[in-house]
């Protein structure tokens, strides 16, 4: 692998030779360091943790045997949970609704904690601690924690991570329903969980411009799709982005915030497509997994195998893995990453999972 060592600060130029699109200062206020050369290992195909029954999703969480996954669509209840091997049914919760301790919206994008789902009712303003045991064994939702946030009017926050057992970090996107543009400055918000009160904000992005390419618009809303991991004293936070070939790193204590580009990647196709980049990201620790789709918006997904990279939270790239197919989301339980794909079964596409130990990753 070679780094370079300066800071990114010139225009990065689209893959088909076009003039330059965009000045990456213009959309993150922190430096970025460019990284390339990355060398490719293969890794052999995973065991299989056989699930069927399971439609459509957006994202899971593995804990012991059972699957907890966010179901696309507009139902009554946000959470499933299932069997990982044998894929019964075991409960919904978190109900749909304005009623108390009902959730009217919230991002797919969820944590697992302690047994807890970490829950965000973004129009409410509501943070939840979801006991997955205890409403399992009820049959309905209970709660372990309910605070109503301060000073959440006005601000979209999305991707809720516990970091202590009294703090809560979440990314506000700042965007406006029904409106192509943002309201103020994207940032990171750390709240007090025995309070509801808002400790600090966090000043990682730029005003996020279009994207215009091709007669394609890229509405900034799409721009700032990402997934967040904490490391495991609760003290940085890394955030990887669907948009961009960028890692980044939030230091919550000091709120100082770098990135890293991977500069071997192209931000469109010749004919303006965007490319899919980090989808969802784990730690165990001491490392980061990050899964990397590198698809085109339009084209036959499951024909682009993903990647898997692995990073320490330095921002040093320890491994770059070609795996054997395309995954959608990934998610990491005690020694086992579990990644998440599809199978056309009797015309319906139903979720299956595989898993990979950590230890045979790290011995590639």
């Amino acid at each position: 692998m070679v780094r370079t060592d300066s800071i990114v600060i010139g225009l990065f130029v689209f893959l088909s030779g076009c003039k330059p699109a965009f000045n990456p200062q213009d959309y993150f206020a922190f430096p970025i360091e460019e990284v390339h050369g990355i060398p490719v290992v293969e890794l052999d195909s995973s065991q299989e943790a056989s699930i069927s029954g399971i439609g459509d999703l957006w994202r899971f969480e593995v804990i012991d045997t059972l699957v907890v996954y966010y179901k696309k669509g507009i139902g009554q209840t946000m959470y499933h949970v299932a069997g990982l091997k044998s894929g019964e049914d075991l409960g919904h919760f978190c109900i749909r609704g304005r009623g108390p301790g009902e959730v009217l919206a919230t991002n797919p994008s969820f944590q697992i904690v302690d047994g807890n789902v970490v829950v965000f009712d973004l129009l409410k303003g509501q943070y939840f601690e979801l006991n997955i045991d205890k409403s399992l064994k009820a049959g309905n939702t209970k709660y372990d924690r309910q605070v109503q946030l301060q000073d959440y009017a006005g601000r979209t926050f999305q991707h809720p991570r516990k970091v202590s057992e009294n703090r809560v970090l979440l990314f506000d996107s700042a965007t406006v329903p029904e409106s192509n543009s943002l309201s103020h400055l994207p940032a990171f918000a750390l709240y007090d969980l025995s309070s509801g009160n808002l400790l600090r904000d966090y000043s990682c992005f730029q005003q996020i411009p279009y994207i215009h390419k091709r007669e394609k618009d890229y509405l900034p809303q799409e721009l700032l799709t990402m997934d967040l991991c904490v490391d495991s004293s609760g003290q940085t936070i890394c955030f990887v982005m669907n948009m961009f070939p960028l890692i980044g790193f939030l230091d919550i204590e000091t709120g100082k915030a770098r990135g890293i580009w991977l500069n071997d990647k192209p931000l469109f196709s010749e004919r303006g497509s965007r490319h899919f980049h980090f989808m969802s990201c784990e730690s165990n620790g001491e490392n980061i997994f990050a899964l990397y789709q590198g698809v085109i918006s339009g084209k036959n997904e499951e024909e682009t195998p993903s990647e898997l990279y692995v990073f320490d939270w330095y921002g040093n790239v320890k491994k770059r893995i070609q795996l054997d197919k395309h995954y959608y989301w990934i998610s990491l339980y005690k020694d086992k990453l579990y990644l998440q794909y599809y199978s056309y079964i009797n015309n319906e596409w139903e979720a299956r999972f595989c898993s990979q130990n950590i230890d045979e990753i790290n011995n590639l």
